[in-house]
């Protein structure tokens, strides 16, 4: 696209629909920073709980070793459990 053919055809129309597009891209370029700057805040929070609630989470086995070491069950019980588990 050639600009001065533009500039010429439709002369001070051309200059305002480029300013009313710069004004719009100018005034929503906050507004897109803000929207991705939330995003990624949010992101964060649950990247952050989720690693942490993994890390606090007991897993299988170690409930079943506890109830193995509390007599809760049997030694039978314990490797059929264990074997299921793997």
């Amino acid at each position: 696209m050639d600009i001065k053919r533009y500039q010429s055809e439709y002369g001070i129309l051309f200059w305002i629909v480029v300013i009313v597009l710069a004004v719009i891209f100018i005034m929503a370029l906050p507004m897109i920073l803000m929207i991705v700057s939330i995003g990624l805040l949010i992101w964060l929070i649950i990247s952050v709980l989720s690693s942490h609630i993994e890390k606090t989470r007991e897993k299988p086995l170690d409930i079943l070793k506890k109830r193995y070491a509390a007599g809760k069950i049997t030694k039978k019980q314990f490797d059929k459990m264990k074997k299921y588990l793997k």
